[in-house]
């Protein structure tokens, strides 16, 4: 999966033991293979894309359906999803399950037509590629940036502090204040990144507003 996306469905049915291994290859982009007095490193760099259940049974938090698991039994599938790996995941959100009606209206509705869903060409993602490499330190992607090589020179306006608006930097105080947000997370930008590549990709240079 260098280079591209690697989706892992079902996060949580994973071994941690499994899912620990990510965490390394995640950080550096690359992964370490040790065999008996010889060692390889392979480049690693993806997108990971996650899925699960909110428990077992798959019906935690529905607004019409009961959840069958115990609470040692949410407990026991959500250990196996550690901090550090939860840490790396620029960005998580919940689904709901919405009903019959409310997905027949989506249905229902025409489909986009070309210029509705020309947002996203591929001339305007090598636009923001560009726009990137120009602005990074380093030609980095946002993925591998940090707050200090983003902070490093005044003349780069990274995803620290530097580049928030003043409406901003309480949003992002309060992400940093979280118990699920480590020092890693923080130092890494990583809610940040989101509203960096969405301002690129409009041909803006500041950081889109965190929700």
């Amino acid at each position: 999966a260098h280079g591209g996306v690697l989706f892992l469905d079902e996060l949580a049915e994973f071994p941690r033991a499994v899912l620990d291994q990510l965490r390394q290859p995640l950080e550096n982009g690359a992964v370490q293979i040790s065999r008996s007095q010889q060692s390889t490193v392979f480049p690693a760099l993806v997108t990971l894309v996650a899925a699960t259940n909110p428990c077992p049974c798959g019906w935690h938090g529905d607004r019409d359906h009961g959840c069958r698991c115990s609470i040692s039994q949410r407990q026991r599938y959500w250990q196996r999803l550690s901090g550090p790996l939860l840490d790396r995941l620029d960005l998580q959100l919940r689904l709901e399950r919405r009903s019959a009606k409310e997905v027949a209206a989506v249905l229902k509705q025409p489909s986009p037509t070309q210029a509705a869903a020309s947002w996203c060409t591929p001339a305007q993602i090598e636009r923001a590629r560009q726009r990137m490499q120009r602005r990074n330190p380093g030609g980095d992607s946002n993925g591998r940036l940090s707050a200090s090589s983003a902070t490093a020179d005044r003349s780069h306006r990274g995803c620290g502090t530097r580049a928030l608006g003043t409406a901003d930097q309480p949003a992002w105080a309060e992400h940093a204040q979280r118990p699920s947000t480590v020092a890693r997370g923080a130092h890494h930008c990583r809610s940040q990144r989101p509203g960096q590549r969405r301002s690129k990709r409009r041909g803006g240079s500041e950081l889109l507003p965190l929700h």
